[in-house]
């Protein structure tokens, strides 16, 4: 976890912007924005600087649904080592709903960025990153 850190270190020192996906090696900043995205998506966000994208995709047998919200941290309480993230400004999290002939799955992932909240921004310049 430590490394990711300092690769968020050296890429805002190259004037230059991440994406990086929270995921078990991170458990307690996980579970961290995953509790607040349930909460802040149960109430609706309500009063919560939240922007939204959505994009619909075809083909390989299937079709994805794709939602991605992004929210400024300061929307958020003071998450876990947050002032060890260089740059970091916006929570994301993508909810992915697939349908197979047979079968729909859902997926959501969450990332921590240094982008700004816009999520159309996000997809447009990452979606290879949001595609993990």
């Amino acid at each position: 976890m430590r490394s990711q850190k300092l690769i968020a270190q050296k890429i805002t020192t190259a004037n230059a912007d991440y994406i990086l996906s929270l995921k078990d090696n991170h458990l307690t900043l996980h579970q961290q924005v995953k509790n607040w995205f349930d909460i802040a998506q149960s109430l609706g966000f309500k009063d919560v600087d939240v922007n939204l994208s959505q994009r619909l995709e075809k083909g390989h047998h299937r079709i994805e649904n794709r939602q991605i919200y992004t929210v400024p941290v300061s929307q958020l309480p003071a998450l876990h080592e947050q002032d060890l993230w260089a740059g970091l400004t916006t929570v994301v999290m993508v909810v992915r709903s697939i349908q197979h002939w047979n079968k729909t799955t859902q997926e959501v992932q969450f990332y921590i960025s240094s982008l700004t909240s816009d999520a159309n921004f996000h997809w447009q310049r990452d979606s290879t990153a949001l595609g993990d």
